[in-house]
């Protein structure tokens, strides 16, 4: 039996899961590794990072900051009142001189996004969930700037759990743990993929870890009071291959992305609106096959969208925020049961594709690709939770870096 995997999320491309689901330290890999210059670095007087420079780096990275509603808000806020073809409460719009609020209950919870008047771009999102003293509070929030996210906060019990900041070359995210105490700090640089993250205890730096664009770890150093005593470098060399899996020709097909146009919100086919008048949704037949696009309350951008045989829904697509390219299409045999999820990256590009078992909705084949589209990750189990088959990472080239394989 190999060991788990369950860190590792083939699903998704949200990098910021990723980070939550590893901010605990782990051992570092062993698989095809040789250290080199591991003897310890000794001198108190020269440490590798300044961590004066460190901490004012994490402390110019504030939170959102979370807006906390009384218990009768939303049963005393004022505003247009959008409602669905059905009746039932889209959302509650409170227009302002620049920006407009929008509230949108979501099962116990509400979605609340501001837009910009002029342009009717995002301002900021967010999640507002009940609390036990009956109040409501943002418990995640993102801010934009010209339509492009530049923050995202996540908040456990009113304290920041996560803050991250996207500007043009890096991501720097910080994490906490424990009402508040810092855990980690990482740097993304967006045009290599390489990770660095600053993990700490009580406070104090204790370990840095570098890691390439594949996710494996490439230097590692420990600090005492601050000052880095050892470092180890980390070299991978490509493994013999035997498996017969080629990364290049690798079974596992994905869905085909789905491209929207404005042509395609203006075709004819069955049209409901919202009490606003803007299209709530837009139906299309074609013989046995349905298809029906979904938008929010601006009519403008479609949210997702459902496409049927006969009654029985065989893909749902969920839309970037541009509303014109799928993020996640998941497919469905007849049953309903899934058969595969495919991810994409904002541009279009293949993220990540799975095939599911049907009977125990667990993947069975897994592939996570780069942005520059080179596979990075193949897994294989046997469509239970506690079997997993075969683990195998790839560098840009093709060759195979590490293995994992459950022995016979």
């Amino acid at each position: 039996m190999i060991s788990k995997v369950g860190s590792i999320n083939f699903g998704s491309s949200n990098l910021i899961q990723q980070i939550k689901n590893n901010q605990q330290p782990g051992a570092a890999p062993q698989e095809n590794v040789s250290l080199q210059g591991s003897e310890a670095l000794a001198s108190y007087n020269a440490p590798l990072v300044q961590q004066d420079n460190l901490m004012d780096r994490i402390n110019s990275i504030k939170p959102s900051e979370p807006v906390v509603l009384p218990e009768d808000f939303f049963a005393k806020l004022e505003g247009e009142k959008v409602l669905k073809s059905d009746g039932t409460l889209a959302a509650i719009v409170v227009k302002g001189d620049k920006t407009s609020k929008e509230y949108l209950p979501d099962r116990g919870t509400y979605r609340f996004i501001e837009r910009d008047n002029a342009t009717g771009m995002l301002v900021k999102q967010a999640n507002i969930s009940k609390r036990q003293d009956g109040q409501y509070e943002e418990y995640w929030i993102d801010e934009f700037s010209n339509g492009k996210q530049i923050k995202h906060t996540t908040f456990e019990n009113g304290k920041p759990e996560l803050i991250a900041e996207y500007p043009s070359e890096r991501t720097r995210m910080v994490c906490f743990h424990d009402a508040g105490k810092l855990s980690s700090y990482i740097e993304v640089n967006e045009s290599t993929g390489l990770n660095e993250e600053y993990k700490f205890i009580s406070g104090e730096l204790y370990l840095k870890e570098v890691k390439d664009d594949a996710g494996r770890l490439i230097k590692s150093t420990n600090y005492t009071y601050g000052k880095s005593n050892l470092t180890e470098e980390f070299k991978y060399q490509p493994i013999q291959n035997t498996t017969g899996i080629d990364p290049k020709t690798i079974d596992l097909k994905p869905a085909e992305k789905v491209v929207y146009t404005d042509a395609n919100f203006n075709q004819p086919g069955e049209k409901t609106f919202y009490s606003n008048g803007a299209l709530e949704t837009l139906t299309i037949r074609n013989g046995d096959k349905t298809t029906k696009l979904y938008f929010d309350i601006t009519g403008k951008k479609c949210e997702r969208a459902e496409e049927s045989v006969n009654g029985n829904i065989i893909r749902e697509i969920k839309m970037h925020e541009d509303g014109k390219i799928s993020v996640r299409i998941r497919e469905y045999n007849e049953a309903g049961k899934e058969l595969k999820q495919t991810y994409f990256w904002p541009d279009g590009a293949l993220s990540s594709v799975s095939n599911y078992n049907p009977e125990t909705e667990y993947a069975v084949k897994s592939a996570d690709y780069s942005k520059d589209g080179w596979l990075k990750q193949y897994y294989e189990c046997d469509g239970n939770a506690e079997a997993d088959l075969l683990l195998m990472n790839f560098d840009k080239d093709g060759n195979l870096t590490r293995l994992q394989k459950k022995e016979d």
